[in-house]
């Protein structure tokens, strides 16, 4: 469980701001979505943002490295 001690408003819809707190206090790499305004950032504090199609195409190429 993550507690977050800083709000952000960074986004228009206040559950995107709240994921975003989440994964900032959670040192989070990536945060995974469909939210179009989450996307539009494509990162934030250093972490990336990306789709779930993104994401699953980056593990299959990470398994075919391995």
């Amino acid at each position: 469980m993550v507690h977050s001690r800083n709000r952000l408003s960074v986004l228009k819809d206040e559950t995107g701001n709240r994921i975003l707190e989440c994964a900032v206090a959670g040192k989070a790499d990536i945060i995974v979505t469909g939210n179009k305004a989450m996307l539009a950032l494509r990162e934030y504090q250093g972490i990336r943002i990306i789709t779930l199609s993104r994401f699953i195409d980056e593990m299959n190429e990470n398994r075919r490295r391995k």
